[in-house]
């Protein structure tokens, strides 16, 4: 333990009081010439949110006080809650005379003042130590002389007062980025300063940059980026020192939309089994370490995909041309070549740098006709015929493997938007997972867990892809209500993901399949990355790490650099060092990334899901009650769209929410809705600005 854990130790411990930095020296014993390094640690575990020092000037430290450090969340309402940093404790209430000018997601220190076995704990904010909403989204509202912006997201917890519209015409209903220049006092507002018009309330384009602007997403390239990778070009001088697979046959497998390609495979089979390469964009060799792209590449993360758009990682000119793994064209790989046995255990296997070029872009449609027996298909692309026969065969294998293992398999249908030349709703429907699509998952999850093992064996710094094991305490709620509905989970110490896996497939194709999935998938820790390898609990691997995407995934690039050079016998000490000590970063920036993109994702989903609805307000409608909460049951049609029966439209009666049964029972009618159930609606409403769908049952 160095000295810095010690310390923090010391601050644990619960005999420890809160002290001043000359009364903590004190009692360590610290010399003076140590002073300037005590105070260097103290900091750090501030910047950390370990500790912090309150008014008095003493260090105080959240893990034996009732201080709590979090996440303020709004409600839109007279009270909040502060999300817990621990992932571990509850969520704290927070009253109306306890908010204290904190904002949405700001980051807070909460004093618990009532603690609760039932219910939760309530607190109020102490302090604010850093504010997330410096810039905000929202519309115009003028009245007279008066201007405010009343932000799109409602729980943010204030409107914004323009004092100076400057140089914009400033019109009711305009969709505005206002920065905010002045943070809101007891009974104030913000004050702010409009930056740009994003166009006028409903109007698509605006809709889409407002969820963009509101997340922060990084949209367009400046020039110097643009101009660093329009220079970047192939030389015949690059293919010196790799391996040759330009007369193997390698193919890719993407959806027909993609151009982003960055993986592409190869297989073989031997008389004792098969080698199967996995080939990935050498997008490394072009992206250097501390370049004007590798910059805006780390703080962006990650690719944004939005139904009807992409925001790439990289511009276009690496993500769809240089780096794009197109076919017959030579392109530069860092290749994992794997000997896999019958019963597909990797007996062998090495990571090169390579040079590839494709036979065919293929698609996950026309390779499953193929496997299917689609003549005209099969006789089109007859030279990889047999060699697509070869991956069925070992996804097989692989696939039987990892359900012997106890992966967590989900069966979360995703939709997918169809549009018509103008970019407006045409359709919904469940998109489909074909044969070709598991080859794919299959190849690249044990391309991922082969590279993660190396990188462990071998100690090298890294960016790993964890997933903890569940809370006990989630855990042992979620066994309450799967043993009501009448699936057995037994409580026992130590979880195995085996276990849940047995669930999923009890419940497979059965009316509260989703719900289930769902709750199932609240009571498991999320998925992050990190420089300590703990383990990926859902899929049932002590390795694994995200190496197959690095066109579209900063950490897949950032494992790329370090591996290259590992493999070239070029990671000395200083290196190692700075890695060491990156990856900390890198992790902790692109699991951030990955939350944003993935909400802003949703978003713009349930967005166009609201407006695709539109058209069928007032109609008829057959569904499946996905959920039933506090305040209403959501309905969930057979394209995945999904709307709310609120229970103030339930007029027929008085109806009780059951937590612990997941249901709702009425009063007088003796009516019962539960999970599953299926039901006869009525669009009611359909709100594309919020991506709400209102229901009432027939």
């Amino acid at each position: 333990m160095n000295r810095k854990d010690l310390l923090y130790s010391f601050m644990c411990d619960k005999e420890y009081v809160p002290m001043k930095f000359n009364d903590i020296a004190a009692v360590l014993g610290v010399l003076q010439e140590d002073k300037e390094v005590l105070g260097r640690y103290l900091d750090e575990l501030c910047y950390e949110y370990k500790i912090f020092k309150d008014e008095n000037g003493k260090y105080v430290c959240f893990e034996n006080s009732d201080f709590v450090c979090g996440t303020f969340l709004g409600t839109g309402k007279n009270f909040a809650f502060l999300k817990c940093d621990d992932e571990k404790k509850p969520d704290i209430y927070i009253p109306s005379d306890g908010i204290n000018t904190a904002l949405n997601l700001d980051k807070v220190i909460v004093k618990v003042t009532k603690k609760s076995n039932a219910m939760s704990d309530e607190g109020y904010v102490y302090k604010i130590l850093k504010r997330n909403n410096h810039y905000v989204v929202g519309v115009v509202q003028k009245n007279r002389n008066t201007i405010f912006v009343v932000p799109d997201n409602e729980k943010l917890g204030t409107d914004i007062y323009i004092k100076n519209p400057g140089k914009f015409k400033l019109k009711n209903d305009m969709k505005v980025v206002a920065r905010i220049d002045k943070w809101p006092g007891k009974g104030k507002n913000a004050t702010g300063t409009i930056t740009e018009i994003l166009g006028y309330s409903g109007e698509n384009e605006a809709e889409v940059m407002s969820v963009i602007r509101d997340n922060k997403i990084r949209y367009g390239f400046d020039r110097n980026v643009l101009k660093e990778a329009e220079g970047l070009k192939f030389n015949e001088a690059d293919l010196t020192d790799r391996e040759d697979f330009r007369d193997k046959t390698v193919i890719t497998i993407d959806g027909e939309d993609a151009k982003d390609l960055d993986d592409a495979i190869s297989i073989e089979k031997t008389d004792g089994g098969y080698i199967l390469g996995v080939h990935i964009a050498d997008v490394s060799h072009y992206v250097k370490d501390g370049s004007a792209i590798d910059k805006e590449a780390y703080l962006r993360g990650t690719s944004v995909y939005f139904a009807d758009r992409v925001i790439p990682m990289l511009p276009e000119a690496l993500s769809n041309n240089l780096c794009s793994l197109q076919p017959n064209t030579e392109k530069l790989t860092l290749s994992v070549i794997m000997n896999v046995d019958f019963k597909g255990k990797v007996t062998d296997f090495r990571i090169v740098n390579g040079v590839i070029k494709t036979k065919h872009r293929m698609t996950y449609t026309n390779v499953s006709k193929m496997l299917e027996g689609d003549k005209e298909i099969i006789n089109k692309y007859e030279d990889i015929y047999d060699d697509v026969l070869l991956m069925d065969e070992l996804s097989e294998i692989l696939t039987e493997n990892r359900d012997k293992r106890g992966y967590i398999n989900f069966n979360f249908p995703e939709a997918r938007i169809i549009f018509d030349e103008n970019k407006n709703v045409k359709d919904i429907v469940k998109r489909e997972i074909t044969r070709a699509n598991l080859i794919i998952e299959e190849f690249m999850l044990l391309c991922n867990e082969t590279v993660a093992e190396f990188a462990f064996w071998n100690e090298i710094p890294f960016v790993y892809r964890v997933h903890e094991k569940p809370d006990t305490e989630k855990l042992e709620a979620l066994r309450k209500i799967l043993n009501l509905l009448g699936y057995s989970l037994k409580p026992v110490k130590e979880v195995h993901s085996s276990m849940l896996n047995d669930i999923l497939k009890q419940i497979k194709g059965k009316p509260e399949e989703k719900v289930l999935n769902t709750m199932i998938l609240r009571s498991m820790m999320k998925a992050k990355y990190s420089k300590e390898n703990a383990g990926h609990f859902g899929l049932s691997l002590k390795n694994y790490c995200h190496f197959t995407s690095p066109i579209r995934r900063y950490p897949d690039l950032v494992i790329h650099r370090i591996l290259k050079l590992y493999i070239d016998g070029k990671m000395d000490s200083k290196k190692y060092e700075f890695y060491n000590s990156f990856t900390v970063d890198a992790a902790a920036a692109s699991s951030e990334a990955e939350v944003t993109a993935v909400n802003a994702e949703r978003t713009i989903e349930d967005m166009k899901k609201a407006e695709y609805m539109e058209r069928f307000v007032g109609c008829e409608q057959k569904g499946v009650i996905s959920s039933v909460t506090s305040f209403g049951i959501f309905v969930e049609f057979e394209n995945t769209v999904e709307g709310l029966v609120r229970f103030s439209d339930m007029r027929d009666d008085y109806y009780e929410f059951d937590r612990d049964s997941m249901s709702v029972y009425g009063e007088k009618t003796g009516k019962v809705y539960r999970i599953g159930d299926v039901v006869d609606v009525v669009v009611t409403r359909a709100d594309r600005l919020t991506g709400q769908i209102d229901l009432i049952f027939i």
